[in-house]
This record gives structure tokens, C-alpha cells and sequence, in this order.
């Protein structure tokens, strides 16, 4: 990725997201995809999940942070393997908020580390990613659109851009993470 991807703050990311029925780990009982924000130059985040507990049949969302090793909010999000579900985060002062299908599910404040660039993350099941988009505003007002990636390149292409991109395959112009995995532009 740029440099300035690190700068970022302020921003909205958007992707189109896809946990599978495709099982790489059958220990993993709680399989995912995310999309992660704010990630520092240790490619930690705050990452919200698509998440699928196997064994009690219960699918939700999360948001967890990485860079202190913590889960700050979840809740039952009704979704199906399979199914695309388009993902948001909103990005701004010490204040995440994370949309599913344009549905405000978590809002995180008095948060710190709210700048950085943007990344992939899958676990256990196969994870899909198309159409990412950044964002970035000042004072609510659109300033640049300084990201979008539809994955119409090659994969030698992707892993010159994101970190771990060689991890990355591209399938039908998606992104495809097949185990735990994370990618960061």
C-alpha cells in the first residue's frame, strides 16, 4: 500500500464481504471475515467480523481490537453462509461505528489509535472481499476518495500492493482468504 494509507484518519471503509460454506480449519468452531481499520505499522487494527459460532449456531458481528487484544462490542446479526453482506466502518476522532447492509450495529467511543490504513481478515472458513472503498472527510465533508480495489489485477499485482498479499488469491475478481489469514493495504 501508500504511505499515506498510514496517515489516514477520519475516513469510511466499505467492502463487500462473504463467509463461505468452504471449511478450511474444522477445529476453528468460530469461523470469520472482517474488515479491519486503523492499522498501525504493526498491522494491528480494530477489526469488525461477520462471525459464525458452529457449535451453537449463532451468527453475529463483532468489533475487536487488536492492537490491545480485546472484543469491544458484538451482537446476533442475521446472515447466511454464502451471503454478501456489505460491511462499513465509520472512522472519526475516538468514535467507530460498524454497518451491515446499512444497519448501525456497534458504536465504540473514547477510543485511541483512530488513524492508519486499512486490511482483510479471515478465519476458518473460506472469506470473500470485493469493492473496498475509503473514504475520508473533514468536518463531515467529503475531502478525497484516496482508496477503491475491486481486485481486477493479477495476484503478483495484489502482493506488490498489500501486505501478506501473497496470501491473497484472486477468484471472479474477489478477494479470496482461505484460512487465518490477514491482509493489509
Amino acid at each position: 500500500g501508500s504511505a499515506s494509507a498510514r496517515e489516514w484518519k477520519n475516513y469510511v471503509y466499505e467492502a463487500d464481504v462473504t463467509l463461505t460454506e468452504v471449511a478450511y480449519n474444522e477445529n476453528l468452531s468460530v469461523p470469520y471475515a472482517a474488515i479491519v481499520a486503523a492499522v498501525n505499522s504493526d498491522n494491528a487494527g480494530y477489526e469488525f467480523a461477520l462471525m459464525y459460532d458452529k457449535n451453537s449456531d449463532y451468527y453475529y458481528v463483532r468489533l475487536y481490537d487488536r492492537i490491545h487484544g480485546q472484543q469491544l462490542s458484538g451482537t446476533s446479526y442475521a446472515f447466511e453462509l454464502d451471503e454478501t453482506v456489505k460491511l462499513k466502518m465509520e472512522v472519526s476522532e475516538d468514535t467507530i461505528k460498524c454497518y451491515a447492509n446499512n444497519e448501525l450495529l456497534i458504536m465504540v467511543s473514547d477510543l485511541t489509535d483512530l488513524q492508519g490504513t486499512i486490511g482483510i481478515r479471515g478465519a476458518g472458513n473460506e472469506a470473500k472481499f470485493d469493492n473496498l472503498s475509503v473514504t475520508e472527510y473533514d468536518g463531515g465533508i467529503e475531502v478525497t476518495i484516496p482508496f477503491m480495489e475491486s481486485f481486477d489485477r493479477t495476484e503478483d499485482e495484489l502482493a506488490s500492493l498489500w501486505s501478506n498479499g501473497a496470501a491473497v488469491r484472486i477468484e471472479d475478481g474477489q478477494a479470496v482468504l482461505d484460512d487465518t489469514v490477514g491482509s493489509m493495504y
